[in-house]
């Protein structure tokens, strides 16, 4: 059995293989996505001599690991 819709007739065929490429592709795409919103790490940025912002990522930590406020971060 084969699967095949022409998207295009006689220029672009959706085959079966195609389809596998997709799926195949989906977590990878959906992990990029994911990676712009991630912070920078607090020891790259205290590496870099960013203190001011490794603090802010503490915070951030800190505030979703607690839950509480960020002003409350012991420092």
């Amino acid at each position: 059995m084969e699967f095949r819709i022409e998207l295009i007739p006689g220029v672009l065929d959706f085959t079966s293989w195609r389809l596998f490429y997709l799926i195949c592709s989906v977590p990878s795409l959906l992990a990029f996505i994911a990676f712009l919103f991630f912070p920078e790490s607090p020891k790259f940025l205290m590496s870099r001599g960013r203190t001011d912002e490794a603090l802010e990522a503490f915070e951030r930590i800190y505030m979703v690991n607690t839950g509480k406020p960020a002003h409350t971060y012991p420092v």
